[in-house]
């Protein structure tokens, strides 16, 4: 006779209706569900579930001291902590404006762009979607996949003209004629430039996720930031032998402490090896060669090696469009690569400016 409120990881009223309907549960409880979208419950009575934002169970940007200069916010709702200071008005004069590039910062911005009463189109050379299309492939993310298709979802609403599959040029932004100009181009990979780095043996994370798979039974990875060490995660098993390679002295160093811990204890028990304070001097024909950071000396055996280390943005658009068109902005990883949260306020915070 003691009521139960159900309350952890119930980010949609699919979750909440079976722990009630199986009597698992009396009421339900939602925190970070709420902060993601505070409309959910208003949304789910009225039938209106795919237009319901749901948390991904990232523990980032919520938790901890969540992000300078806002605190505790959310990484998929961008106003989140920001409610008081961004309003969405109808603009003062309706422009012309072209988006290019389709990942969240993209779309986010195209968004934000039609709902303020702007002309808006959206140029994507690949496929909508960007990075973040890879986001849910490894271990424990497959939540990540949603932010996705709820941008997706409501691009399908907007007055948004999309068009995809199709390269950029700069003579057709020109025809096209666009007051404002945003450039959501993204990031590109960095290599170093050691010896060695021509060989066969280095990729790139971003391709590895492109292709769902990698050769090799001796995996180096250059890099201990998320995404190294969770390619490391979900390549590791027991054919394999992983390395991961950082420089600073510590991975993950971004990562906050509960998703840190988690998959620190996966890695280990996966039998992965973690070099810090280390960094990669050479590459040779089934071998890297690494330096701590004492000088010492050494050498692992390698049949791939993965470089996962910071990305630079990929701006290149923006120099040719300077000087030619009126407004061009950058906004996501194209201004400066960060999180799936970041790149979501960027875009608000720019379109929100037009």
């Amino acid at each position: 006779n003691i009521p139960v409120v159900a309350i952890g990881k119930i980010n949609g009223p699919d979750i909440a209706d079976e722990a009630i309907g199986q009597r698992k549960a009396d009421f339900i409880g939602m925190a970070r569900a709420l902060i993601a979208d505070p409309d959910l419950p208003q949304k789910a009575s009225s039938g209106m579930v795919d237009d319901i934002r749901r948390c991904n169970y990232c523990l980032q940007d919520c938790s901890e001291k969540g992000v300078p200069e806002i605190g505790r916010c959310c990484g998929v709702n961008p106003f989140a902590g920001n409610e008081y200071s961004w309003k969405v008005l109808p603009a003062t004069e309706k422009k012309k404006v072209l988006v290019i590039g389709g990942g969240p910062s993209g779309i986010q911005a195209a968004l934000i762009a039609d709902k303020r009463g702007h002309e808006v189109e959206l140029w994507e050379q690949h496929q909508l979607g960007g990075q973040a299309r890879l986001s849910s492939i490894a271990p424990f993310k497959e939540e990540t996949a949603d932010l996705l298709r709820y941008l997706k979802h409501r691009l399908d609403k907007s007055k948004v003209l999309v068009r995809s599959g199709h390269p950029t040029k700069v003579s057709e932004i020109m025809a096209k004629a666009p007051d404002v100009v945003i450039v959501a181009t993204g990031s590109r990979p960095c290599l170093l430039d050691i010896p060695g780095i021509d060989s066969g043996l280095v990729t790139d994370a971003r391709k590895v996720y492109e292709d769902r798979s990698v050769v090799g039974q001796k995996i180096v990875i250059v890099g201990g930031g998320d995404i190294g060490c969770e390619t490391a995660d979900w390549l590791a098993g027991p054919e394999r032998e992983i390395t991961v390679v950082e420089i600073l002295p510590q991975v993950l160093h971004r990562m906050k402490k509960i998703p840190k811990e988690r998959l620190l204890s996966r890695l280990s028990e996966k039998g992965v090896t973690i070099y810090t304070e280390t960094e990669i001097t050479g590459i040779e024909k089934n071998s890297v060669h690494l330096k701590k950071k004492d000088s010492k000396e050494f050498t692992v055996e390698a049949d791939n090696v993965i470089f996962a280390i910071n990305a630079e943005p990929e701006d290149r658009l923006l120099h040719k469009l300077k000087g030619i068109i009126k407004q061009v902005m950058t906004v996501g990883d194209a201004t400066s690569p960060g999180n799936l949260g970041s790149a979501l306020r960027s875009a608000t915070a720019a379109v929100l400016n037009i």
